[in-house]
């Protein structure tokens, strides 16, 4: 899992810096494992970031105004609403 906050709402930079992180973590610390990949948001992203991530195999989960929301996986999963 990988945590970022969005500044001045630019999810871009937070998108983008999460995906390097998230990827790096994998190629280097988990080769002999697939971990799943998870990017935590201090608020929304955006519907075409959080269908990005999920096509790179990223769920994503941001604080929502009442809780936690996420993608689809992480919904599947019951970290989100």
């Amino acid at each position: 899992m990988e945590a970022k906050v969005l500044y001045q709402g630019n999810a871009t930079d937070a998108v983008r810096a999460a995906l390097g992180q998230l990827y790096a973590y994998r190629h280097f610390l988990y080769q002999q494992m697939e971990p799943q990949l998870v990017a935590l948001f201090s608020e929304p992203i955006g519907e075409g970031y959080v269908a990005f991530l999920e096509a790179c195999g990223i769920a994503s989960v941001w604080k929502g105004a009442h809780g936690w929301a996420g993608s689809t996986t992480t919904t599947a999963y019951g970290v989100a609403e």
